[in-house]
């Protein structure tokens, strides 16, 4: 059976998360869930997909609140799993002898989500105190760590209208690591973040006109930068840094395990004008949140007749 090349397994791991974020959209899941029953299904989800994938990310909440992580990430490497990802808020990597077990179980991809340059605006974001100091550490430990070990190395930061001005500042101030890649993840307009719409969420066009002044004068860097989330219609002449979210593989945490497990889109659902059809994107572009346009409307986003 061929490996997908396109999608990922995505492991629930924790229903908990030690930040208060707030645009998170996974807090649905705080209480509903024990770690007990996400640990049973995680194992038995990388059992049942072995050999159908080869592409694993443990996620959500905030994984490493899980004692069993460890042993999750001994199982997939025993199962052959290529990569094993670990999306994180990096707080507990603060841990060098935690992080270095990480590693050495067989993790080979980490993502660290941090949403700002300084304890200010990361904080304003997270709600949760010293939480920018910690995970601050957190990359300081795997940057130190990516001479002993190989792994990819991200950061991920969410932009929101509290941080997207930070944007500029951010990327110098990851320059001083060893990472692969910055990405920039567009909030979803979802859970938190949509009950704090107007807080959070920014105007589309107002945030692709402040990348698009960054990437004019961006020097060449030894690490890649993508922004997943804005449409492509209005990243016309900067696409190569555009993209859309990942589509995943996953599970429904604590439903019976004969359920099949299918491709999702868990974020409610995006959709295109009649307009789009005649953009010159319009195969590539997933279109816009309905929960964005039911607020803002069509206006920012017209159709593009021409790439580049």
């Amino acid at each position: 059976m061929m490996f997908s090349k396109t999608k990922r397994l995505q492991i629930i791991t924790s229903p908990y998360c030690n930040n208060n974020c707030v645009f998170c959209i996974d807090n649905r899941l705080r209480g509903k869930l024990s770690l007990a029953v996400l640990t049973r299904d995680a194992a038995g989800t990388l059992k049942k997909m072995r050999g159908q994938m080869d592409r694993v990310l443990f996620t959500a909440g905030e994984p490493t609140l899980n004692k069993k992580l460890l042993e999750l990430i001994v199982l997939a490497k025993k199962l052959s799993y290529k990569e094993i990802g670990l999306i994180s808020n990096g707080r507990l990597l603060a841990d060098k002898k935690f992080c270095q077990k990480l590693l050495s179980a067989g993790l080979n991809e980490i993502s660290v989500s941090i949403h700002g340059d300084n304890e200010k605006i990361h904080e304003k974001m997270t709600r949760t105190r010293n939480s920018f100091k910690e995970t601050s550490m957190g990359i300081k430990n795997l940057d130190f760590f990516k001479k002993k070990y190989h792994f990819n190395f991200f950061v991920n930061f969410t932009v929101t209208r509290l941080n997207f001005k930070n944007v500029s500042t951010f990327i110098r101030f990851i320059s001083r690591f060893k990472v692969n890649g910055i990405i920039f993840n567009m909030v979803i307009p979802k859970g938190r973040a949509l009950a704090n719409f107007n807080e959070v969420m920014p105007f589309y066009s107002v945030v692709s006109r402040e990348f698009k002044k960054i990437f004019k004068v961006l020097g060449a860097k030894n690490f890649s930068i993508s922004v997943l989330g804005l449409p492509f219609c209005l990243m016309s002449g900067f696409e190569n840094f555009a993209g859309n979210f990942e589509k995943i593989v996953t599970k429904n945490p604590g439903l019976k395990k004969n359920l099949a497990i299918k491709s999702v889109f868990p974020w409610g659902r995006k959709i295109k004008s009649l307009k789009c059809k005649k953009c010159a994107y319009t195969e590539i572009c997933d279109g816009i949140w309905f929960s964005y346009i039911k607020r803002r409307g069509w206006k920012e986003f017209k159709p593009v007749n021409y790439y580049g």
